[in-house]
């Protein structure tokens, strides 16, 4: 495998810009990823650590999250009605001995996707069960096993996860759903007072009323 730096050099060249950016940006970002985990769809900046794993492509992840090491985004599942948990009786291994078709179970083993929303932070070691939404905003603490679905800006943490608090009050995450900063152009939200977030929501809403007006 290549050092970082060094393919951060080869990106540099690609003769043709706009290429050049999306390769450096997955090579930067993606670098980690499992090569089966690549194939899920994460948007813009988001980034993921060293031992990343997502079961299913079809899982999406948002704009701006920042995922941790040895995050597990869909575990799978295994028939647990079954006389046995284990993979060999309902279909195919690469090792240990495969039943004959005719005397395996019937379980496809799907696992669903995942959708994580877009400002999602999910610290180290966390995992997330099969088929879960994790809302836009929201924090998923270390270590943590999300079993149900997370409300947006809500920050969760435990095994089970379990909510701990919001984190803002109900009438700044309403307005913070409405407004969608993740969707602005980098250069419209750059300046705005990120430590201040009252003051950003008056400040997203005088961008989006200028956009509306522009229409």
């Amino acid at each position: 495998m290549f050092p970082l730096f060094l393919k951060k050099f080869l990106c540099n060249l690609i003769p043709v810009r706009e290429v050049r950016k999306r390769v450096r940006k997955r090579t930067v970002y993606a670098h980690y990823i499992k090569i089966r985990s690549r194939r899920c769809i994460m948007g813009f900046d988001s980034y993921v650590g060293e031992g990343f794993e997502a079961a299913n492509r079809k899982t999406t992840i948002g704009k701006y999250c920042s995922i941790g090491r040895f995050v597990c985004i869909g575990t799978g599942q295994h028939p647990t009605d079954f006389l046995s948990t284990h993979t060999v009786f309902y279909q195919d291994m690469a090792f240990g001995p495969n039943l004959p078709p005719e005397c395996r179970c019937k379980y496809d083993g799907e696992h669903p996707p995942c959708h994580i929303g877009n400002d999602v932070w999910i610290g180290r070691n966390a995992v997330i069960k099969d088929g879960i939404t994790v809302g836009d905003g929201a924090i998923i603490g270390t270590s943590a096993v999300v079993t149900k679905d997370v409300p947006p800006y809500a920050i969760v943490g435990g095994v089970p996860a379990k909510l701990i608090r919001y984190r803002f009050s109900p009438d700044i995450i309403e307005a913070l759903l409405e407004l969608r900063w993740w969707d602005l152009p980098l250069e419209k939200i750059q300046h705005l007072p990120f430590n201040d977030v009252p003051r950003c929501v008056e400040e997203l809403r005088k961008i989006r009323a200028a956009e509306a007006s522009s229409k």
